[in-house]
């Protein structure tokens, strides 16, 4: 394949299998410099969105590249703002980074733009989670754990941080249906 691009530089199909077996057999370096030429090559904005994805899973999983993952990223949500597989990659990259704030924010967004239920309460239950541990902001972790309760209300792990914050600013209303949740489920309590 790489005799084909070297004839032909703007070999779609060459490039795209060359990509994926050099994924395969861990060349990283060459897996990115690959797919950076077939965004290039590609007008399809979804293809490209995928791929400048990819690039930027890569760089921060693969090559420990930050800068250019962020990059990618940021090229991949300029396409696609709620395109939820670069959002996840890139809050993972700002929690490695501690930097929760970006983190919290990113996991909203893409609980908020996820179409599946379960992803979208856990994504926002980290969100939650992230609000009140790291940035000790009880009110952002409320609104997020309320999605994710919402969602799931049989979610116990926020159900029990939840009920919590109800009961201690005596929204009893709201804590009540989580705590009988927690009582039918309190074989699964630590």
């Amino acid at each position: 394949y790489r005799e084909i691009l070297n004839l032909d530089p703007n070999h779609f199909q060459a490039a795209d299998t060359l990509s994926r077996l050099q994924e395969a057999i861990e060349d990283w370096h060459s897996a990115v410099e690959t797919m950076d030429r077939l965004v290039q090559l590609n007008q399809d904005a979804n293809a490209r969105l995928e791929l400048l994805t990819r690039m930027g899973r890569i760089h921060f999983q693969k090559l420990e590249d930050w800068e250019s993952a962020e990059r990618r990223l940021a090229d991949a949500l300029a396409l696609d703002p709620g395109h939820v597989p670069a959002l996840i990659v890139l809050a993972e990259l700002y929690k490695a980074r501690l930097d929760w704030l970006k983190a919290a924010r990113t996991l909203q967004t893409a609980s908020e733009c996820s179409t599946n239920s379960f992803e979208r309460t856990n994504l926002a239950a980290e969100a939650g989670f992230i609000y009140l541990e790291e940035l000790e902001d009880k009110n952002n972790a409320t609104a997020m754990f309320a999605t994710a309760i919402t969602l799931d209300p049989e979610h116990v792990k926020v159900g029990k941080v939840l009920s919590r914050i109800y009961y201690e600013a005596e929204k009893f209303v709201l804590a009540d249906p989580i705590f009988d949740m927690l009582a039918r489920k309190s074989d699964q309590l630590e």
